[in-house]
């Protein structure tokens, strides 16, 4: 099944920044991404997208919604307001894709499923007319896989300062459950051995080793078809990041409908009985040294 134009897949740590990327990519057009609108058909996805152009691309009048405000930079834990705001289409995802660990490696798909999986990028793509942008961070140990099924497909490793990403975690875990001892978001392969340390470790071990798997899997891919970002530097620049995303896709890069030239970056924000001392020793533990 031929997919019409390339698909940019967002992988790297929860927590590493990916919504606010989706939205800033959106608005500065040149790609099409699942909304939440999109995310009630997502055992059709074409359908989704169908629904989706027509109410909302296709509405030149207003006649079905009298207003249609842009994507704005606002999201809590990765979920969007608004039935056009970006959606993270995990259960999509976990049509096809079946993991151990809840998220970790997952075994090969059959042909068939591998198959209706292409269609439902080669669906999406041909309704919007544009790449499709996909949160693909479920996918962070199988990024070779991935790249088998969709070769076509553009990589963006997001990654995040180590101790701002670790606080971010902790923080999504109190603000998720009211527990900062629970788990949250995906479980890399060595979750049994990262149970048994305490949380504020947990959060740190989770970001360096999501990280250093993705960066194991964005080598097996060519350079055309990966782009490793860092989120502060996104921040302070990001319609140079979206210049040169639409320059790898050789496509046109429309209009920033109104886009900010620069987001702030927030410090770390750590609870105030998180002492400093050890918040230090797991950064010199966990770092890694020779990052860029």
């Amino acid at each position: 099944m031929k997919i019409a134009y390339p698909p940019v897949f967002i992988v790297g740590c929860p927590r590493s920044g990916s919504t606010l990327l989706m939205q800033d990519l959106l608005r500065r057009g040149g790609v099409a991404c699942p909304t939440n609108l999109m995310s009630r058909f997502y055992g059709d996805p074409w359908v989704g997208a169908l629904a989706h152009r027509i109410l909302f691309e296709l509405d030149y009048r207003g006649e079905i919604f009298q207003d249609h405000a842009e994507v704005e930079p606002i999201s809590d834990l990765g979920k969007t307001i608004g039935a056009h705001a970006p959606h993270e289409f995990w259960y999509w995802w976990r049509r096809y894709f079946h993991f151990e660990h809840d998220h970790g490696r997952v075994p090969e798909i059959s042909r068939g499923m591998r198959d209706r999986f292409r269609a439902d990028l080669a669906g999406m793509t041909s309704v919007f007319e544009r790449s499709m942008l996909l949160k693909a961070m479920i996918m962070d140990w199988n990024i070779p896989m991935l790249h088998a099924l969709v070769p076509e497909a553009v990589f963006i490793f997001l990654e995040r300062d180590l101790e701002a990403n670790a606080s971010s975690l902790l923080n999504a875990r109190e603000a998720f459950y009211g527990d900062r001892n629970e788990w949250w978001a995906f479980r890399p392969p060595e979750i049994d051995d990262l149970l048994r340390k305490e949380s504020l470790e947990q959060v740190f071990a989770q970001v360096r080793l999501t990280n250093d798997a993705v960066r194991q899997g964005m080598r097996s891919l060519p350079p055309e078809r990966s782009l490793h970002w860092r989120y502060e530097r996104f921040c302070k620049a990001p319609g140079e990041h979206h210049q040169q995303l639409m320059e790898l896709l050789g496509a046109a890069p429309g209009g920033a409908n109104g886009a900010v030239a620069a987001y702030p970056i927030s410090p770390p924000n750590w609870p105030s009985d998180v002492p400093t001392a050890r918040i230090e020793e797991l950064i010199d533990r966990y770092s890694l040294r020779d990052s860029t």
